[in-house]
């Protein structure tokens, strides 16, 4: 007699091993689905950050003002470009308008940061500082679990972007 040389999986050791995954399945999706919106806003505040930093760099290298222009009706920012050093009187959109995710928004914007209409904006100077009066400037943004803050320091004009 003849010895079989057998290979490969039986139909039930398939079935248990698809019962098994789909278990895995069921306990993970919900965790995963519970820290999408925090990372969502996690990156939002991340590339908003990069936009102030962006703005910064942009007037120190250049020699002229820019500013992070935020259009709280719109739920969008723009980094525009001054026409001058100091005391820009006209501004050109360099890049943006950038859109918040879906389900982020602005809580809030510093009551200190310049207006233009009914939207704000912070601008950064030559030597890399912003253009205010109080010790930092803050935009929060919200889900519906957490809210993100990004502070622009006056004296530097280092941008932070902090859990809040």
């Amino acid at each position: 007699m003849r010895k079989r040389n057998e290979q490969g999986f039986t139909l039930i050791e398939m079935m248990v091993t698809v019962a098994i995954i789909a278990i895995m399945a069921g306990v993970a999706i919900p965790s995963v689905l519970a820290w999408m919106p925090a990372a969502n806003l996690k990156g939002a505040a991340n590339d908003l950050k990069v936009a102030m930093i962006r703005a910064r760099s942009l007037a120190v290298n250049e020699g002229i003002e820019y500013r992070v222009f935020f259009d709280t009706t719109g739920q969008t920012y723009s980094i525009d470009k001054g026409n001058l050093s100091s005391g820009s009187t006209a501004w050109t959109t360099t890049l943006g308008p950038n859109e918040m995710p879906s389900g982020i928004d602005y809580q809030s914007t510093s009551a200190e940061m310049e207006v233009s209409g009914s939207d704000r904006f912070v601008r950064f100077e030559t030597d890399g500082s912003v253009l205010t009066n109080v010790d930092a400037l803050n935009v929060v943004l919200v889900n519906n679990n957490s809210a993100t803050r990004t502070a622009v320091q006056r004296r530097t004009g280092h941008v932070t972007a902090t859990k809040g």
